[in-house]
């Protein structure tokens, strides 16, 4: 058993400290740690809107809406919150401002949203305009 955790520690042990020191990987790492407080008070609603005791399940039911709300705003905030998140640690690795990568990220992010589905029909007409040919000059980077 020595011998092969020798050979673990010596072989595979640092390529695996390398990327475990990337500072892209670091980022992200660090910047999905901002979600979690998301995903636990989402999770929390969730768990308490469905456990499954017909007590509990009467005793809950007019409030089950409430907590479905709860639990889809805390879930739905967790992809801004990565965004923020990974470019505000990535901002502080690469030594810039760290505040202003961030909105700037959240923006991109946004902006990188656009598809061909997203249409904007005008108030002074009756036909969608696709946004997507504005998506390069909607880019900051």
């Amino acid at each position: 058993m020595q011998k092969f955790m020798d050979w673990l520690q010596n072989t595979i042990m640092p390529p695996m400290a390398k990327v475990g020191n990337n500072k892209y990987l670091v980022s992200i790492r660090n910047g999905l740690v901002l979600t979690l407080p998301a995903i636990i008070s989402g999770s929390v609603f969730m768990i308490l809107a469905n456990i499954p005791i017909p007590a509990w399940t009467r005793f809950i039911k007019p409030y089950v809406n409430m907590m479905g709300v709860a639990t889809n705003a805390s879930f739905g905030i967790i992809s801004l919150l990565a965004v923020i998140g990974i470019s505000f640690q990535l901002a502080k690795a690469l030594d810039v401002d760290a505040i202003s990568a961030a909105g700037l990220g959240t923006m991109r992010s946004s902006c990188c949203r656009l598809t061909t589905s997203t249409r904007l029909i005008p108030p002074t007409s009756r036909h969608p305009v696709c946004l997507l040919p504005l998506l390069p000059r909607l880019s900051l980077f």
